[in-house]
């Protein structure tokens, strides 16, 4: 199980109405809260490492990172409830998107009038570096103050603007949805 990291939760004023967003919702159960995606949420950069120190030589790799989501209470109760984040970086494969990579759980309490908790940017690089179709997908659950699970959504990027490229040397192009590179 991924370790768990407590996330500092943000505070909004009851009542107010929460910014509207368009990325893509996956699979859906029970009551979940309103998600705002902080865009992009898919990023191809580069870093460079050295692969040699005579002759000096470094390389080229690639790192997806994402820019995190804030997550507000679930309508199903007004008692404390906690809220938890994990993104997965995927890649496109025969058999549809796969997971390549899991983010630690980020949970995050909201109770009173803290209405939404903000979950952090994350970042992570394939240790097999290869060319291909690559997203980020955000899994929140919402669990009720005994711990049962009252609301789960997936969210993933799906317009212009929600992915994006920041690279020199390796070819990186973004989509509605998500990125080529390699």
């Amino acid at each position: 199980m991924a370790a768990t990291a407590v996330v500092t939760a943000l505070l909004v004023l009851a009542g107010g109405a929460a910014p509207a967003h368009a990325i893509g919702t996956g699979g859906v159960a029970g009551a979940p809260g309103y998600v705002v995606v902080n865009v992009p949420q898919t990023i191809g950069t580069e870093a460079q490492v050295v692969i040699s120190y005579n002759p000096y030589i470094t390389a080229p790799y690639s790192v997806f990172s994402t820019n995190g989501a804030v997550a507000y209470r679930s309508a199903a109760t007004n008692d404390a409830q906690t809220i938890r984040a994990v993104y997965y970086l995927q890649k496109y494969g025969s058999a549809g998107w796969e997971n390549l990579f899991s983010s630690p759980a980020f949970d995050g309490v909201v109770v009173g009038d803290i209405t939404g908790a903000e979950f952090p940017s994350w970042a992570a690089s394939p240790t097999a570096q290869s060319a291909g179709s690559y997203r980020f997908v955000y899994a929140i659950s919402w669990f009720d103050s005994l711990g049962q699970l009252i609301g789960f959504a997936e969210y993933f990027p799906n317009l212009p603007g929600e992915t994006q490229c920041g690279t020199q040397t390796i070819r990186c192009v973004p989509y509605a949805g998500w990125i080529d590179m390699g």
